[in-house]
């Protein structure tokens, strides 16, 4: 049996993912809030039992958008309510999970390791914002990854059911490498439900012009257009 704490609204946890998940599975609290996690690297990451303790509080329920901020040694994933973030109003309904993992090459992985745990059993999510910090971008700028592409393409197959995308200008030359990359088959496949991509800084010109062109070009002849923004403001695309 479950211990109901029935006026908990607040959750912060730090350490490692096993004795959270432990805790989560035994406890009820359905006027919970907020939770901030804070998780310690593991080769394995399940967290299947917070995804469930998370549903069952009716006010973290319905979380449709979610946003992933790289950091130098860490990933933060946020998930709140898009509706109230359209609005401007701060929404004190949100989940926050940072994961640990200083290894930068597994970092990709390890959040997409994450994601299948947890994602399945909690609400479609129609937003996703992938973001970098400032100190991340300023360490790796000048990095050149051999091919990052297979390890994007495992995260953005689970978020099926996104319509807006949006990223910001590091993460987005790595993210439409990847789209760009899609044999013609496939290109409905990874983020089949994807309606408008929203990128931050985006140059007339340059390699992520490019990408997201033939990306937007391969979708355009699937039958399932996608349309091309700058984050801030928006083109028509073709001009």
């Amino acid at each position: 049996m479950r211990t109901l704490l029935p006026a908990l609204t607040h959750l912060r946890y730090q350490g490692i993912p096993e004795y959270m998940e432990d805790l989560v599975a035994q406890i009820d609290a359905p006027l919970l809030e907020s939770v901030v996690i804070s998780l310690f690297h593991q080769e394995v990451l399940e967290v299947s039992q917070l995804a469930k303790f998370i549903r069952r509080a009716d006010k973290l329920s319905l979380l449709d958008r979610a946003q992933v901020t790289f950091h130098n040694s860490c990933i933060s994933v946020t998930l709140s309510q898009e509706l109230l973030a359209q609005v401007g109003r701060v929404n004190p309904k949100t989940l926050e999970l940072n994961l640990t993992c200083s290894e930068r090459d597994l970092r990709v992985s390890y959040l997409a390791q994450f994601c299948a745990s947890c994602l399945p059993t909690l609400s479609p999510f129609e937003c996703l914002d992938i973001l970098d910090s400032f100190e991340f971008t300023w360490a790796w700028e000048d990095v050149i990854d051999p091919d990052p592409s297979p390890q994007w393409l495992e995260l953005l197959r689970l978020f099926n059911t996104v319509k807006d995308l949006r990223l910001h200008k590091f993460v987005a030359s790595r993210v439409t490498q990847a789209l760009r990359g899609l044999p013609a088959e496939q290109v409905t496949e990874v983020l089949p439900a994807l309606e408008n991509v929203f990128v931050s800084r985006l140059e007339p010109s340059g390699p992520v012009k490019e990408a997201i062109s033939e990306f937007a070009d391969a979708r355009q002849l699937s039958g399932y257009p996608v349309s091309i923004h700058i984050w801030g403001g928006q083109f028509q695309w073709g001009e």
